[in-house]
């Protein structure tokens, strides 16, 4: 996924791409795989069956997919998923990656589509790639909606 800034550098906009797509693929493993434990807990399940797909379709998130799954489901949980995988993808670059204000903004505008569309996802299911695709033709819409 790019992101839309011509002022920043192809390095800068692909760690910011990545990391943004991380973001976007712990969301969605929340999403689908949410369960309510015996202690009330909700967290994270995936059959073992549908983690062999995943890392199989997503090869560059099986050290994300082995950490949230079994995990319960909190804002720590969440940031401690993607910072790991923010430090063990792009190293160094990982911190100004998170600090630049098109990051945080496009995070921002991520989490606004999702508790937008949060009905329509429930009932229609989306795999990752659709949810990316998705997202992407909003931001596009909103953008030829602003020119």
């Amino acid at each position: 996924m790019n992101t839309p800034s011509s002022a920043l550098s192809d390095e800068m906009k692909g760690a910011m791409s990545t990391l943004l797509n991380a973001v976007i693929f712990e969301q969605w493993l929340r999403f689908s795989w949410i369960e309510e434990d015996e202690e009330g807990d909700f967290c994270i399940q995936i059959p073992a069956e549908t983690v062999s797909e995943l890392v199989e379709d997503y090869p560059e998130y099986e050290g994300l997919i082995a950490q949230l799954n079994g995990t319960i489901v909190d804002a720590d949980m969440a940031c401690s998923a993607v910072l790991g995988y923010a430090r063990s993808s792009l190293g160094e670059q990982s911190l100004a990656v998170l600090e630049h204000n098109e990051f945080q903004n496009m995070v921002g505008r991520f989490h606004q589509w999702l508790n937008d569309n949060v009905e329509a996802l429930d009932q229609d299911p989306k795999n990752f790639d659709q949810w990316c695709e998705l997202f992407l033709a909003d931001l596009q819409q909103a953008k030829d909606g602003n020119a």
